[in-house]
């Protein structure tokens, strides 16, 4: 795509946030994360820069807009005046909190994103307050969700001929990449608490660290088998994982004694080797320069701003064999004001008519369950739209028509599919009880709380992969999908005859999409593993700590490597299908979720690559402000963010901590002399919140025009006022389990509201039908491949 950043006069103030390279400094964060855009500075206060911008917006086919604020002041650019003259015109309006409900105008940031989205509450040791994540993880995901909902549009547009308003909340997109905690609050009632590396454990080697995780009976007894089999670990309680979760002091005792004596990628080697999930915890230095890393080559020197080289990843996507990834620096502010651009939207260039795009049938029937819906269902999302909210009911959501077949586990492989359901897919999911999801068996029972939340609204069809005649079944299905995906690891496919490039000579038509932890290629690339196995061999690990304990991991629980590679899983299939449209071509589309990570933290990588040494953990400290961090509440484990940038912020905060003499002192209103005392501000702040709850103290920092935002768990998410009024959680009566609390879309319109998609599948519920439906089998064949323990259906 053709992407143009328009700044003001001067640059954005993100071309100053850390970290910096060059002199004078250019930020990193900004080249990476717009790199390849053409650049124009406008200021849109102008009338001619104004009239120049909106010309843009008439031949653009998107507008992300990052600044709803601005029609306040500049009328014309109210994203509903702004469809009136373009009602071609995709709005992607990204903001902390949404464009309604009661927090819509509070101030934020990525880390308050972060804390109120669900994610920070778990995030470092049970001793210490809550550890940021490095990055820019809240806004990062903003934009992927921003991009996600743009895609979606443009298919439907491209129906329709309608542009739209798209909502697109930080908090929310977070929400998404939360691990299920609400859904297994609703059930359960209980959550997890912060505890550190908790299941995931980090032991200490010669040269560092490795992270194993230890998951079923057949892994606990090749770790015993390994390490000797010691007595004190041959509990038969400790055959199950529950007995060993509550054993972990004694295990970890014996394990940091085994590894002390290997390095930290010997032991990963061995563990692999023996099928065990291990992985090193790099540094910064080592995750950008290690054998895979080469391999696959994984990083590239190149020019980011003018003057400034840098090792920066080189992409995480893999389209047929070839990393797709950013060409070419960012640009300066004002580059390309004198160069012309597109002269008219992408949407005229695309086929009247043609079937290979299911969704481009705009007679296409509703989906089954109730179509895209206007204003006034329950759970109402509303809108302040007028030009971009039209109703769709009646017609088709952008995935309508398209079949996926599912062969994905675990987390990433099934929200992919899970948020093609949501616009409009047939998913069939494939599984057997002698291979389950081990996500359906995490929890005893047929079905639990996140099996739900990532399956919802999939068929499942029971095969025993194992058997021959259960392999022929499952390349039928394919050979008659759109969508295939996968997450099995290397050459599992291969070896039951589901090789993707032979799948696709027989289905020219198929889009693949594979990911797994280290990709498919380099010499790692059979080693398994799970989310906190790509946070070690990354780099994020090692970053994600506080600033005292550099030499003891924090350790995390998160697994949003996962839910963040579902989302540009889904992405990249959409734009896969609107490729097809046009060539006629499916395509592979491959990610290792250890390169995703390091795209979110690849400032942080380039600035070691540029200055050796410079990449270490630095807590909740932050180049953008002061007081910048977490502070405890009144409750137990309680916290609130606050997160002070600019001098009319920092004289609000000292009128709500009656710091008079703070407020005139005008030497304070300086950032890097606030830092000289940063930890007396803290101490106050500390007080202060102490005697308030984390809502409380987000309401009266937020009314006074601090940016603030309470730590979320999932008690504190489905009772938040401003979450019930935007409609963002969803209710699914699931069979064998009830109800469940399910996470709403990343992003909110009138015209692409998702479908109600229904409970998640038991398994096998759906084989009679697919089989008879889709496969053509009649019931006495049916009954003999279930008899034959080819077929499984439930009730078993």
């Amino acid at each position: 795509a053709e992407v143009v950043r328009v700044e003001p006069p001067g640059g954005s103030l993100s071309r100053r946030a850390g970290p910096l390279a060059g002199n004078p400094g250019a930020s990193l964060s900004f080249a990476l994360r717009n790199a390849g855009k053409r650049g124009v500075c406008l200021d849109l206060h102008a009338e001619v820069d104004r009239g120049r911008f909106l010309d843009l917006l008439s031949r653009a086919d998107v507008w992300l807009h990052s600044q709803p604020g601005i029609s306040d002041d500049v009328p014309e650019l109210e994203p509903n005046r702004v469809l009136e003259r373009a009602p071609h015109l995709i709005v992607a309006v990204m903001s902390d909190f949404g464009l309604t409900g009661p927090h819509c105008k509070y101030l934020g940031s990525d880390m308050i994103a972060v804390a109120t989205g669900g994610m920070l509450y778990r995030s470092g040791a049970p001793e210490k307050p809550p550890v940021a994540i490095p990055g820019s993880l809240g806004y990062d995901t903003l934009a992927v969700s921003a991009a996600v909902g743009s895609i979606l549009a443009v298919m439907e547009r491209n129906v329709s001929g309608r542009g739209q308003i798209l909502d697109v909340s930080a908090q929310e997109a977070v929400a998404n990449l939360a691990d299920w905690s609400v859904p297994l609050y609703s059930t359960l009632g209980i959550y997890q608490h912060r505890e550190g590396a908790g299941s995931y454990p980090i032991y200490r080697c010669r040269d560092g660290w490795v992270r194993m995780l230890i998951f079923s009976k057949k892994q606990w007894h090749t770790v015993l088998d390994w390490i000797g089999r010691p007595e004190p670990l041959l509990d038969p309680a400790l055959e199950e994982y529950w007995g060993r979760f509550a054993a972990r002091p004694l295990i970890d005792e014996h394990l940091g004694r085994f590894f002390q004596d290997w390095t930290k990628i010997e032991a990963a080697a061995e563990a692999q080797r023996r099928g065990l999930a291990a992985t090193p915890l790099l540094t910064a230095a080592e995750a950008i320069d290690n054998p895979h890393t080469r391999a696959r080559a994984g990083f590239v020197r190149r020019e980011i701003v003018k003057g400034v080289t840098a090792a920066v990843p080189a992409g995480f996507f893999i389209i047929d064999g070839v990393r797709v990834g950013p060409r070419g620096r960012a640009p300066e502010p004002g580059e390309h004001n004198d160069e012309p651009f597109a002269s008219e939207p992408a949407m005229s260039t695309l086929p009247e008519s043609g079937n290979d795009l299911p969704a481009g049938n705009p007679a296409a029937a509703a989906p089954a369950g109730g179509a895209a819906a206007s204003a006034g269902r329950a759970g109402d999302r509303r809108q302040p739209q007028d030009a971009g909210a039209r109703s769709t009911v009646g017609s088709a959501l952008p995935f309508e028509g398209v079949f996926a077949v599912d062969l994905g586990v675990g987390v990433a492989g099934p929200e992919v599919g899970r948020l093609l359901v949501e616009y409009g897919a047939e998913v069939v999911k494939v599984e057997s009880s002698t291979a389950p999801d081990f996500v359906r068996t995490v929890i005893p029972g047929p079905v639990n709380a996140p099996f739900t939340s990532s399956n919802r609204g999939k068929k499942s069809l029971g095969v025993n992969l194992k058997t021959e005649e259960g392999c022929r079944l499952v390349r039928r299905l394919i050979a008659q999908a759109d969508v295939m995906i996968e997450n099995s690891g290397a050459g599992v496919l291969s070896r039951l005859g589901l090789d993707p490039l032979q799948l696709r000579q027989d289905n020219p038509r198929l889009i693949v999409f594979s990911t797994r932890l280290l990709g498919s290629e380099g010499p790692w690339k059979d080693w398994i593993g799970y989310g906190p196995n790509a946070h070690a061999v990354s780099g994020l690990q090692y970053l994600w700590n506080y600033p005292e304990d550099v030499d003891r991991p924090a350790g995390s629980t998160n697994i949003h490597p996962d839910h963040y590679t579902g989302r540009l899983g889904m992405l990249a299939v959409a734009a896969a299908l609107i490729r097809r449209r046009r060539s006629g071509r499916g395509m592979h589309i491959d990610i290792a979720q250890f390169e995703v990570l390091q795209h979110l933290i690849g400032d942080i990588l380039a600035q070691e690559s540029i200055t050796p040494g410079s990449a270490v953990p630095c807590g909740n400290d932050s180049p953008l402000g002061v007081p910048w961090g977490v502070y405890p509440c009144a409750g137990d484990d309680e916290w609130c963010v606050v997160n002070v940038r600019t001098r009319d912020q920092w004289q609000a905060l000292c009128r709500c901590l009656e710091q008079s003499e703070w407020a005139s002192d005008r030497t304070l209103d300086d950032v890097d002399n606030r830092r000289k005392r940063r930890r007396e501000i803290d101490e106050a702040i500390e007080r202060w919140t102490r005697v308030r709850t984390p809502m409380q103290a987000m309401a009266e920092l937020q009314a006074a025009g601090v940016p603030a935002g309470a730590v979320e768990h999932p008690a504190m998410q489905v009772d938040d006022p401003h979450l019930a009024a935007r409609g963002f959680f969803r209710k699914i009566e699931q069979p064998e389990l009830g109800e469940v609390t399910v996470e709403g879309p990343c992003f909110t319109s009138r015209c692409l509201e998702p479908r109600d998609t229904g409970p998640a599948p038991l398994l096998g519920q759906h084989t009679r039908e697919i089989c008879a439906g889709r496969l053509g089998l009649d019931s006495r064949e049916i009954d003999r491949l279930l008899a034959a323990g080819v077929l499984e259906q439930w009730p078993s």
